[in-house]
């Protein structure tokens, strides 16, 4: 009963849990529940004996030595999930019901959102679409994880006659309808090449299949609200190339990754460390993404994370773990090896979030005939990760409870010490993975409290969360950013300045970060260093109405009033061109 339930958890709910843009948004929000199914797996482990098995041990211990020797702080999240999947796959999970449960309740609770009939907006419809992985609002990681199990799933659909044919089509329909193209072209590839093969001389299969597909595109295409979700105009992008702002974009991580991994060749820049050091290097980036204030957590494509992440050695033992099982597949025609194509292919232009690391571990660590006994020890190792998994799931509902209550039409002082008072509550179990984002809202809080009552504990308070973050991760631009922003709202200037030249520093091609250094030189009576940013600024990002009216400001009020107008004007001709 443990081995069945640790199944239902890690392969149907995982996709479902809801998203709330926390540190790792694809991640943190369902950790808790992959801890919850390693725990009771371990009730009643077994160890594999094979080469795959070894290369992803082994991969997995190198991930742990660089995240120590690069900084533990930022790993948490992308090496929970997998040491989750690896305990979850100690024992031999009786997965048959469990990959239809999940694969149908996937699909089903994307229906239900595509409807308008979430249940968990929370009497907001803005939090329908913040809230759910699972459903159509949030593509990516949805397509990917129907794309993985439709192979798998529908070859033990077809034989089940129409009724079941028809949720075959409800499936592809919500892959269609997320427009992901990496996802839809991986599996139009494999379903043809890999699945079909396996039957090659049943004409009906074929043309059932290809009329399905063909169906469920023309079906998604007619319902699209809006034409940017159309499958054609996204997979038309990929005529542009580089010329496309998306595949631009994707582009220069790859290359950042890239120069990573040859940088620190041997032990990489460290788990969850790629965002930091592609700051550091920022290139110029297509114009939309220029003025974005982001720092990307991945590279989008799972062989260059790897590489750049764990080094030379990490990708050399990836590359065993993940070759010796195609190697043991090479005559296997079964749903599972197209499953694992889908999720191998996927991987070249995403990386893998947590609700498919199970699967994929699934899919590559060849099965066992041996049961596994029950472990006295496991009891321990299970009741550790369950409590860790509550406290995980508890500290998100407070997060859940942070992101409700920012949509409140008016924010006073008593609802701010109410945010406060929740996230004070957190802080006794909450787990080392939430640590900086605990840092990062509670900060905000304090701040927002102190900005709405001026009260000077709540400063104070806000300082020591946002030093607190600085401590967790002092290779993070944003850390500095918010410290400065606390510091300047506190009018000291000029430890302000430092700050945010320390974030300059840490991000050079942020415009941002340039924008604020300048309004801090400015009021601390620098005037001509605060032109200079700003100038900075709009060499970085030129259609900024608010870069120009600032220096417009700065020059009138130094009697450059010819220089000033020129400013002003063009404020208004960005503005207008909005």
């Amino acid at each position: 009963m443990m081995s069945r339930a640790s199944s239902a958890l890690a392969l149907c709910v995982l996709p479902l849990i809801f998203d709330m843009g926390c540190d790792d948004p694809t991640g943190a929000p369902k950790l808790a529940c992959l801890l919850l199914a390693a725990g009771l797996a371990c009730l009643r482990p077994r160890l594999p004996q094979s080469l795959p098995w070894l290369g992803l041990a082994l991969w997995f211990g190198w991930g742990v030595v660089s995240a120590l020797y690069n900084g533990y702080h930022t790993a948490w999240l992308p090496l929970l999930p997998i040491g989750a999947s690896l305990v979850w796959i100690l024992r031999e999970p009786q997965v048959m019901p469990w990959l239809a449960l999940g694969w149908g309740g996937n699909v089903l609770y994307s229906w239900i959102q595509r409807l308008g009939m979430d249940p968990v907006h929370w009497n907001h419809p803005a939090l329908s679409t913040l809230r759910t992985i699972g459903g159509l609002a949030n593509p990516n990681y949805l397509s990917m994880y129907l794309a993985a199990l439709f192979p798998f799933m529908w070859t033990h659909l077809y034989a089940r006659g129409w009724l079941a044919r028809v949720a075959g089509f409800l499936s592809l329909s919500a892959l269609l309808l997320t427009a992901t193209r990496g996802s839809i072209l991986a599996l139009s590839v494999v379903l043809v090449l890999s699945t079909l093969v396996s039957k090659l001389r049943d004409r009906r299969f074929w043309l059932i299949t290809w009329g399905l597909f063909l169906a469920s595109w023309a079906f998604s295409l007619q319902i699209s609200q809006r034409s940017r979700f159309a499958l054609t105009g996204h997979l038309q992008s990929l005529k542009r190339g580089a010329g496309d702002e998306s595949v631009s974009a994707r582009g220069q991580l790859w290359k950042e990754a890239w120069r990573q991994g040859w940088t620190h060749p041997i032990v990489g820049v460290g788990p969850g460390h790629f965002g930091d050091h592609y700051l550091l290097n920022r290139p110029v980036e297509p114009e939309f993404v220029r003025r974005l204030p982001r720092r990307p957590e991945d590279p989008h494509n799972e062989p260059l994370r790897v590489w750049c992440e764990t080094g030379g050695v990490g990708l050399m033992l990836w590359l065993l773990w993940v070759g010796s099982a195609l190697w043991r597949r090479r005559q296997d025609r079964s749903p599972e090896s197209a499953c694992l194509l889908v999720l191998l292919a996927n991987g070249m232009t995403n990386c893998y979030p947590t609700a498919v690391w199970p699967l994929l571990v699934l899919w590559t660590v060849p099965p066992s005939s041996e049961r596994g006994h029950f472990q006295p020890l496991g009891v321990l190792v299970a009741l550790a990760t369950l409590l860790a998994g509550v406290a995980g799931w508890a500290a998100q509902r407070a997060f859940w409870w942070d992101e409700d209550i920012k949509l409140y039409p008016r924010q006073t002082p008593q609802l701010q010490a109410l945010r406060v008072k929740w996230l004070s509550s957190v802080q006794i179990y909450c787990p080392p993975w939430y640590a900086e984002e605990l840092a990062v809202r509670s900060s905000g809080s304090w701040q927002a409290l102190a900005n709405t009552s001026g009260d000077l504990a709540a400063w104070n308070q806000a300082e020591s969360w946002a030093r607190q973050r600085l401590q967790l991760n002092d290779q993070g631009a944003y850390a500095y950013s918010m410290l400065a922003d606390v510091v300047q709202s506190q009018q000291r200037w000029p430890e302000a300045v430092v700050l945010w030249k320390e974030a300059v520093r840490r991000d050079p091609r942020n415009p941002a970060f340039h924008f604020f250094l300048a309004r801090a030189h400015y009021l601390n009576d620098d005037w001509r260093s605060a032109l200079q940013s700003s100038r900075e600024s709009l060499e970085i990002y030129s259609k900024s109405s608010q870069v120009y009216q600032f220096r417009s400001q700065i020059m009138i009020d130094r009697g450059l009033t010819w220089e000033g107008y020129w400013d002003w004007v063009q404020s208004q001709q960005v503005r207008e061109g909005e």
